[in-house]
């Protein structure tokens, strides 16, 4: 395949995970043509340690500094727009805490059959998968373990862990919103992929050792509700963002089921965590953001902190 192969690795914060996952990519079989780091305004010597390493001038790398920490969302979103103009075919998005098995991205593009579709990687704790997923032509298949996965199969979304677009996407889709901060921005984006006749296809043995999210399942009417253990402010995107995407993509499920969902979520939460005031304030807070519109940073303006 002759297509040029641009990585994407937002960071923040965590330059030993960065140095492990960029370390990954430099021993892939097949290298990524170019590899950018966006580091969204990483304020731990992030930028020194690349230098250090020797990362800045090499030609293999593109280091980008944003001025501030724009989420996941606007990491990607920069990088998808940078590669975009510089002309590479397809981008394959991570984060800094992924961490691509040797052949990761050998396998991936020997599976490519199309440009109009989204092809990615599994993300995977051992023999798990680091989230469900779900097939989407079996309403009632979801997969939680690596060995379950047909070779490939179409999925409802894929997580930015090894995600990879084509520039026909981006051209026909746009890039990643990157009002969502963090949280459901690579839900967002695949769903808007759907709605253009772009699916989503993963492929089994494309791998990236990736942590499995720390959840507790909770089953109401026969139905599997998965509550992710949230600090406050992931809180409050986690619930705001999957407001916003029901109101945009599923209509009156909107009140039949995330709605229903997210007072789930908040009673675990209550349950499990120490914090419970501030769990409180990030979930209404979430919910009257989500439901009245307001996107982009937002945690500050209801001084719901980080951790």
């Amino acid at each position: 395949m002759s297509d040029k192969i641009a990585c994407i690795v937002v960071t923040y914060n965590r330059k030993k995970l960065l140095f492990e996952c960029l370390s990954a990519l430099y021993n892939q079989y097949r290298r990524p043509d170019k590899i950018f780091i966006i580091d969204n305004g990483s304020t731990d010597g992030t930028y020194e340690s690349a230098k250090k390493h020797g990362v800045v001038g090499n030609q293999l790398f593109e280091y980008v500094r944003l001025h501030g920490n724009t989420g996941g969302a606007g990491g990607f979103s920069t990088g998808m727009k940078i590669a975009k103009e510089k002309g590479f075919d397809w981008v394959w998005m991570m984060d800094d805490d992924a961490c691509p098995e040797k052949d990761a991205l050998l396998v991936l593009i020997s599976s490519i059959q199309t440009r109009k579709a989204n092809y990615g990687s599994v993300a995977v704790d051992g023999c798990k998968l680091s989230w469900g997923m779900g097939n989407i032509r079996k309403k009632n298949m979801a997969y939680e373990n690596w060995d379950e996965l047909p070779d490939q199969v179409e999925v409802w979304m894929l997580p930015f862990i090894g995600l990879m677009v084509s520039s026909l996407t981006m051209d026909t889709v746009g890039f990643v919103d990157a009002d969502y901060f963090i949280a459901a921005d690579d839900v967002e984006y695949c769903f808007r992929c759907r709605k253009y006749g772009i699916p989503t296809i993963a492929v089994k043995n494309s791998r990236i050792g990736h942590p499995r999210a720390s959840s507790t399942a909770v089953n109401i009417f026969n139905k599997k509700i998965m509550c992710l253990t949230l600090n406050p402010m992931k809180r409050y995107y986690d619930t705001r963002n999957r407001i916003l995407l029901a109101k945009k993509y599923c209509g009156i499920r909107l009140i039949l089921e995330t709605l229903p969902a997210s007072f789930v979520r908040l009673f675990v939460s209550l349950r499990k965590d120490r914090q419970k005031f501030l769990q409180l304030k990030a979930f209404w807070a979430g919910t009257i953001d989500g439901l009245l519109g307001f996107k982009g940073r937002r945690h500050e303006t209801y001084n719901i902190p980080i951790s």
